[in-house]
């Protein structure tokens, strides 16, 4: 994440916007579990400057799972996909990870993070 980070650095982005940032995993590779991303993103204000990297996304029923450890993230990707398909949820749009909360105390080596984890829905 801290090499996506450094990205929206490079693009002149305000740093404020930084403390709520995730990655967004294509549908197929969230399906197939291939858990590497490649575009990050950052919850920007209605009246922020366009700007070419500055996507929508779509308002939806999310399927969503909470933790806090980045290292558990492929574990708990597959949970969120397994109770989907054990539901019949089909998955209608891309795999969000969002940083919810993250701080470290006293220096330590862990990062001290909140995640959630989702995926957009459409019932059949």
């Amino acid at each position: 994440m801290e090499d996506l980070k450094e990205n929206l650095i490079g693009q002149g982005l305000p740093q404020v916007y930084y403390c709520n940032a995730g990655t967004i995993l294509g549908r197929e590779d969230f399906l197939a579990l291939r858990m590497v991303s490649h575009e990050i993103f950052i919850f920007v204000d209605d009246d922020f400057p366009d700007h070419e990297s500055v996507r929508h996304i779509d308002s939806a029923m999310y399927a969503c799972i909470y933790l806090d450890s980045f290292d558990d993230e492929p574990e708990y990707a597959a949970r969120l996909l397994r109770h989907c398909q054990e539901h019949g949820y089909v998955i209608n749009g891309d795999y969000i990870c969002e940083v919810l909360t993250e701080f470290n105390v006293f220096d330590s080596q862990k990062r001290s993070m909140f995640l959630r984890l989702q995926v957009p829905l459409k019932f059949r």
